[in-house]
Parts: C-alpha cells; structure tokens; sequence
C-alpha cells in the first residue's frame, strides 16, 4: 500500500503543478527585480546626459556637437533632401564642395593629383572663396576615390609622389608644376602635368585672343 501511495503522488499533476509553481516563483521575482533595476540606471544616465549636454558654461564643447553639429546637420539633410548628392556636398560645404567635385569631374579614375596645403587654401590676412577644411586629407581622399591625393609637402615621402599627372590649382598655386605655359591662368582649376591635346587646343585659343 505504501509503494502505491508513493507511486500515486508521484504521478500526481497537483503536486507536480505545485512545486513547479513554487520553484518559478523565484525567477519571476528575480525578473522583475532586474527590470526595476535597469530603469533606475537608464532614468539616472538619462538626466545625467540631459545636465551634461544643456549645461553650456561647464561643458561647452556637449553642447555645440549637440546643438550645432547635430541638429545642423540634421536640418541641412532635411533641407536639402531632394537634392543630389553633388548638390548636398556642395549646400554643406560652399565653394570647397563645388571645386572638389570640379576635380572629380575633370580627372581620370587613375589620377595623382598633387595638392596645396593648408595655407595656401587659406592665406592668413586674405580672402579665399575656400571655407571649411580643403585639404582634409581623409575627407578628400574618399570623395575623390580612386584618384590618389598628394600634397606638395609630401612629395618625397609619398609613395605616389613620383607618379603625379594632375595638379590641383588653389589661389594661383601650382602652375609651376606643369610642364607647359599656360596663357590664361586660372585661380582655382585643375590641369594635367604634361600638355594634352585639350589644353594645347585651349592656350592656342587663349593666345589669339
């Protein structure tokens, strides 16, 4: 009798049921122990970021990439969204924009172009229809990929620098890098190193003018 009462309550969906209750019971706790916990945390780094960012004389810096940087360029994307992707690169960067396309659309894909520093893009004490960064060598490089960029400083270290074909004109610079003359300098343009047919057809031109 006793080893079918031992059988039976095993068998038995009731207190089966009961103890599968009980040991659930502690984990639905723990669960809810957790979420309660990770809102807190998220509530708390919340108003911390909040403080952080709207709290312009301590952290002036939070402020002007959330409020300048971001929102601006958000509501430039907004703005310019019918655009085309030339039309936005040069809405968000002015005459830089629209003379980085103009190389890009005057050059070959297997281009050298050498490039100006700084200080020539923007001569201190003159004015330069140039704004921004005109030689950031990474932002340039990508947008005018695969075409490789040299700057002048870098000649002799860069592996390209032996192999230019274009030179990248800025505020006058860079004619005496050509290997013909040219009758009508431009200020900013871009011309290859040795005399094409194009460029000989147009210094003819300029000539008789």
């Amino acid at each position: 009798m006793k080893k079918k009462d031992t059988i039976k309550g095993k068998n038995n969906p009731t207190s089966q049921s009961q103890s599968q209750s009980k040991s659930k019971s502690p984990q639905v706790l723990d669960y809810i122990i957790w979420i309660f916990k990770n809102v807190i945390i998220g509530t708390i780094i919340y108003f911390i970021v909040v403080s952080t960012i709207n709290s312009k004389e301590r952290f002036p810096y939070y402020d002007w990439a959330y409020n300048t940087l971001m929102k601006g360029n958000y509501e430039t994307i907004q703005q310019y969204d019918t655009l085309s992707l030339d039309q936005k690169w040069e809405a968000k960067l002015g005459y830089t924009g629209a003379y980085w396309i103009y190389i890009r659309n005057n050059t070959p894909e297997d281009a050298v172009i050498l490039f100006p520093t700084h200080d020539i893009f923007m001569p201190e004490g003159k004015t330069t229809l140039f704004v921004g960064e005109p030689i950031n060598k990474i932002s340039i490089s990508r947008f005018l990929h695969p075409r490789k960029v040299v700057q002048y400083n870098e000649i002799e270290t860069n592996r390209y620098g032996k192999q230019l074909t274009h030179v990248a004109i800025a505020n006058g610079w860079g004619y005496d890098y050509l290997e013909y003359p040219v009758a009508n300098k431009i200020d900013n343009t871009v011309l290859p190193i040795k005399q094409t047919e194009n460029t000989q057809t147009e210094n003819q031109a300029n000539t008789k003018q």
